[in-house]
């Protein structure tokens, strides 16, 4: 975790550091998940070894970048973008721990279960 770019940012942040742990508790509420630490993001995977969200620091709030099956219609998710044939990534900024809303939860759990 020392050479790890992103968590230390997040952390050092008090803003971000409480940001990041509203989604660790939300997304603790869709079943076991593994957090792997990268260069730029922290990357939540589910017990299959499958990426389904990272988290990333940016210059307005935390990027939640999720992936999933089927493009998800949001105002405050960017356009989705092709993965594979099967998964997009789509992304919001999350500047307010009070962002971490239903809706939030609602895009972790599309992401969650995809196959």
């Amino acid at each position: 975790m020392v050479g790890d770019a992103a968590l230390p940012r997040i952390l050092t942040d008090p803003g971000y550091a409480a940001i990041y742990q509203a989604l660790l508790t939300e997304t603790s509420r869709l079943g076991p998940f593994e957090v792997r630490y990268r260069k730029s993001a922290v990357q939540l995977v589910r017990p299959d070894g499958a990426g389904f969200a990272a988290v990333a620091p940016g210059s307005d709030g935390l990027t939640l970048t999720v992936v999933v099956d089927t493009v998800l219609t949001s105002p405050r998710l960017s356009a989705a973008l092709p993965v594979s044939g099967e998964a997009w990534n789509q992304r919001a900024t999350i500047g307010a721990v009070s962002e971490v809303d239903d809706d939030v939860l609602d895009w972790l759990a599309a992401a969650y279960p995809r196959t």
